[in-house]
C-alpha cells in the first residue's frame, strides 16, 4: 500500500475526532477508551461529547497510524505506538493489553503556525525584560537548557529562541521526532528514526546523531530533548568542545533539578560525579523552567543563569500577582570567545 493510501486510511479512522483538530486553542486530544474523549484547551482539560464507534474502531485507528509511519503494532508484542501524523501532531497510542479499561490515543497537536516572540509576550508567557535577556543570550552564543514537564511548552519556546540565531550561521538540529523549526538558510535536520529497521542496520540513536554533528561543521547544535545517558554525554561533549550557542530540553521540575538530572544521566555511565558536575555547571549558561498554570496556560516559570558554578534565579513567576518578578539583575552579556 502506498504512503498516501495509508494516510487516507488514517484520516478515515480519525473522523470521529477530526473536528477537534480545528478547534481554536486545542493543544491536546485525549481518548481514554472509545467512549471518553478529553481535550486540553489553553492549559485546562475538559471532556467533550465525542466518541469513537467502538473499541475495535479505536484499535484499528492506532494500528493504521503505526502502519503509515512504518511501525509494528499488535497487542502481544508492540502494544504502544509513538508516532507523528502528517501535520506534525505527536501521537501516543496504547492498546488494551496494557491499558485494560480500553485503548487510548493521545495526540499533541502541532501548532498551526510557529509562535513568535510577540505572541508569547501577548500571552503573558514572559515579559519584555526577560525576552531581551534571552535574545541577548542567544545572540551571544550562551548554551541554554530548557526544563519542564511533558506539554509544558519547551519545544514551542525553543523554536521561538531559535528565531534569534543569525541567518549567517550553520545550524544542525537533532531530534527523535521532527518538531524544531529553525529559519536559517544553512540548516541540517537529523532525525533518529522510530520505524522498522533491519537487525543489521546501523543504530541511529540520538546520541550517535549528536556526535555525528561534530563532523558536520556546525556553528550551533540544537537538540530536541535529552532523554538518556548517551544523548546527555554527546550533548556535553558538543558544548565542551567549542560549540557554544547550543540548546536542548530536559524533563525536570526546577532549574536546579534539570542540572542534577543531567548530571545523574552522565553519572549513570560511570563518570566521576565531581567531574560531571563541574563540566555541566561550567558549560550550561542559562536554564529556563517552563510549566502550565491553570487558567494562564504555558508560562516561563523561572529564568536562571550560572554564576561561578551556582544557579542564580533572575526571574520567577508569582502565582499571587500572576506576573513575573525579577529576583536579581543578570550579569552583563558579551559574546562567547570563538
Amino acid at each position: 500500500m502506498s504512503a498516501s493510501s495509508s494516510w487516507d486510511l488514517v484520516h478515515e479512522y480519525l473522523k470521529p475526532i477530526a473536528h477537534l483538530f480545528e478547534m481554536e486553542g486545542v493543544s491536546e486530544i485525549m481518548v481514554n477508551g472509545a467512549g471518553t474523549v478529553f481535550i486540553e484547551i489553553r492549559g485546562e482539560k475538559q471532556r467533550v461529547p465525542t466518541t469513537f464507534p467502538s473499541e475495535a474502531h479505536l484499535a484499528t485507528t492506532i494500528q493504521q497510524i503505526a502502519n503509515a509511519t512504518g511501525q509494528s503494532c499488535d497487542k502481544h508484542h508492540h502494544p504502544v505506538v509513538d508516532a507523528r501524523l502528517e501535520d506534525g501532531s505527536r501521537v501516543c497510542g496504547v492498546l488494551s493489553s496494557v491499558s485494560p479499561k480500553g485503548h487510548t490515543l493521545t495526540i499533541r497537536l502541532f501548532p498551526k503556525r510557529r509562535l513568535q516572540a510577540q505572541d508569547l509576550l501577548d500571552l503573558g508567557s514572559l515579559n519584555q525584560e526577560m525576552l531581551d535577556f534571552l535574545q541577548a543570550a542567544v545572540e551571544a552564543k550562551r548554551n541554554i537548557l530548557l526544563s519542564g514537564s511533558t506539554g509544558s511548552g519547551k519545544t514551542t519556546f525553543l523554536n521561538m529562541l531559535t528565531g534569534f540565531i543569525p541567518e549567517t550561521e550553520r545550524i544542525i538540529t537533532v531530534e527523535d521526532t521532527e518538531e524544531l523549526v529553525v529559519d536559517v538558510p544553512n540548516r541540517v535536520s537529523l532525525i533518529s528514526p522510530n520505524t522498522r529497521r533491519d537487525a543489521q542496520a546501523q543504530p541511529i540513536s540520538l546520541g550517535f546523531l549528536i556526535r555525528t554533528t561534530l563532523r558536520m561543521n556546525p556553528d550551533r547544535i540544537v537538540v530536541g530533548e535529552i532523554r538518556d545517558a548517551e544523548a546527555a554525554g554527546a550533548f556535553l561533549q558538543a558544548i565542551n568542545t567549542g560549540h557554544n550557542g547550543c540548546a536542548s530540553t530536559i524533563h525536570a521540575n526546577h532549574p536546579e533539578d534539570a542540572l542534577i538530572r543531567l548530571q545523574n544521566l552522565l553519572g549513570s555511565v560511570g563518570l566521576p560525579i565531581e567531574f560531571v558536575a563541574s563540566q555541566v555547571r561550567s558549560n550550561i549558561h542559562v536554564v529556563i523552567q517552563l510549566g502550565k498554570v491553570p487558567g494562564r496556560g504555558r508560562l516561563v516559570l523561572t529564568v536562571a543563569e550560572m554564576d561561578h558554578g551556582q544557579l542564580r534565579t533572575l526571574w520567577d513567576y508569582d502565582v499571587v500577582s500572576h506576573g513575573h518578578v525579577r529576583c536579581s539583575a543578570p550579569c552583563p552579556i558579551s559574546p562567547m570567545p570563538k
